[in-house]
């Protein structure tokens, strides 16, 4: 997130309004302005290899984030970021959540692997959870227990290979 924004530096974004602005490539940026006029971009991200969720450097993070907003909106040059934040991707081999109900003890209700995109799927998740404890049924309820499994990733270091391959080719497509 930038420090918050001057009022000239709004107003030459361009923004009429404070529209959440997704890019629609798979390895794209989401973009939105705070209540106190910040900018906020998410979008960087980093697979460790064999699932490695320790701590890590942000420092690259902000510098790519920083250089996205850049690329984006020039005129707010230079970017001053006030905050950074990370955490634990979880993500499909298909890229779309797995919603349903947990093999070996259907008591247990699942909603996992936003793929990134939990700020858009967590509340249609969080339906579907609840039509699915509830005992109803609608067609994305149906979908997704259709699909509430999904193929497993491969190991490693096939899984590495594999992400860091799809990743890179995603960006020269610019997906």
């Amino acid at each position: 997130a930038t420090q918050p924004l001057e009022r000239r530096e709004l107003e030459s974004l361009g923004w009429s309004g404070r529209q959440v602005l997704f890019e629609a490539a798979q390895t794209g940026h989401t973009l939105y302005l705070t209540p106190d006029d910040r900018l906020v971009c998410r979008g960087t991200i980093h697979y460790q290899f064999n699932d490695g969720v320790a701590p890590f450097d942000l420092s690259d993070s902000e510098t790519l984030l920083a250089a996205a907003i850049h690329e984006r909106f020039p005129q707010i040059r230079p970017v001053r970021l006030s905050h950074s934040w990370s955490g634990v991707l979880g993500m499909t081999r298909w890229f779309h959540p797995a919603i349903g109900r947990l093999q070996g003890n259907e008591h247990v209700l699942h909603a996992v692997g936003y793929s990134g995109h939990g700020i858009a799927l967590a509340s249609l998740a969080g339906r579907l959870i609840t039509e699915l404890h509830a005992g109803d049924q609608s067609a994305e309820l149906a979908y997704a227990l259709e699909h509430a499994v999904p193929p497993l990733m491969p190991p490693e270091p096939f899984r590495y290979l594999a992400i860091s391959a799809l990743t890179h080719w995603r960006r020269l497509r610019g997906q």
